[in-house]
């Protein structure tokens, strides 16, 4: 299947298209053919609950592992709205992304073991966009540095597939949009997902 699809990609890209296409083309078949390279691939929705708001985050990070798949390192993309801040005025909504790179290490002894343990770190730049009608001193968007530790309990559905699930600490500075401050966006966590892979013995 995976050579399949790298098949279709080559040929749509080599079909004629405008200079400003071919450029967008291209860069979209580096990302593509640098997303199958990945040994590993978790997809995840993380909320931060508090009392002034409650932040619902979907993201993907996925890479590659080492000999005994005891660390996994790659590439982290988020993102998250809220509707329902206690700042915001009606109608008006918070959005934040970020993308970086992340590092896990793993407790367990065999490959294929069904439950164990991880600890992923997220090191990120990431974004948060105020879209509501704002005073004329608060600024609608700014960039903020992002890391978050999480302890994950992990257990194999399948061969190729795991769940897993478990909490962690945000942590951001330099947000100063209107409403999405370091203190909104920081704070306890809590994740489940899916990962996809090989999880069998060699």
């Amino acid at each position: 299947m995976r050579y399949a699809i790298l098949i279709v990609i080559l040929l749509v890209g080599f079909t004629p298209k405008a200079k400003s296409q071919a450029l967008a083309w291209e860069l979209f078949e580096v990302a593509t053919y640098y997303f199958m390279s990945w040994e590993e691939l978790s997809v995840q929705a993380e909320v931060k609950p508090s009392i002034t708001n409650s932040f619902f985050s979907f993201g993907a990070r996925g890479g590659h592992t080492n000999r005994d798949e005891s660390f996994t390192g790659g590439m982290s993309f988020y993102y998250s709205q809220d509707n329902h801040h206690g700042i915001i005025p009606e109608g008006g909504r918070f959005t934040n992304y970020h993308i970086g790179a992340y590092f896990e290490k793993k407790f367990r002894i065999t490959r294929d073991q069904k439950l164990y343990l991880s600890i992923p770190f997220t090191f990120a730049l990431g974004e948060s966009i105020a879209k509501t009608v704002l005073p004329t001193s608060h600024q609608s968007r700014s960039t903020y540095g992002y890391f978050e530790p999480e302890l994950l309990l992990n257990y194999g559905l399948s061969d190729d597939v795991q769940v897993h699930m478990g909490p962690g600490y945000r942590i951001t500075s330099g947000s100063r949009t209107y409403g999405l401050n370091d203190q909104s966006l920081s704070g306890l966590s809590f994740q489940v997902g899916l990962r996809f892979g090989n999880f069998t013995s060699y």
